[in-house]
């Protein structure tokens, strides 16, 4: 992992404390995380190396999240830069956006950071975003 990713997931394990609330946009905003990518770092940082970062916030998520079910997730804002992640509980059986959302692969939101087009959304006009049960 690039240095610079692995800086950010060191100061994620020592900042992050999980929300959790019966209310699922509480939970979901308290739980996210946005990390502003420049596009000039993308090549230096390589695409192996953000998805292993992305796995390795959802592993840290997993971990403090203690023992409840949780749905971790992961998307792309383009018009502000930033790769998102969060983390809501299992019982709401929902993510919080108010659009529709595909799930996709993770190498097709760390695609996306490198094309012009970041495909945050599908042909259909929904919501690319990443999930992992944690």
């Amino acid at each position: 992992m690039h240095s610079t990713l692995q800086k950010w997931l060191n100061e994620l394990e020592e900042e992050t404390l999980i929300v959790q609330s019966s209310e699922i946009n509480e939970e979901a905003r308290g739980n996210m995380v946005l990390f502003g990518v420049p596009k000039n770092c993308l090549n230096e940082w390589g695409q192996d190396s953000l998805i292993e970062f992305i796995v390795g916030c959802r592993d840290l998520y997993r971990t403090k999240c203690g023992n409840t079910s949780m749905q971790f997730y992961s998307w792309y804002d383009q018009q502000s830069g930033h790769l998102r992640i969060s983390a809501v509980s299992t019982t709401h059986n929902r993510l919080p956006f108010g659009c529709a959302v595909v799930k996709c692969e993770l190498h097709e939101i760390v695609k996306g950071l490198f094309a012009d087009n970041s495909r945050l959304f599908s042909e259909k006009g929904e919501l690319n975003v990443w999930q992992s049960g944690i």
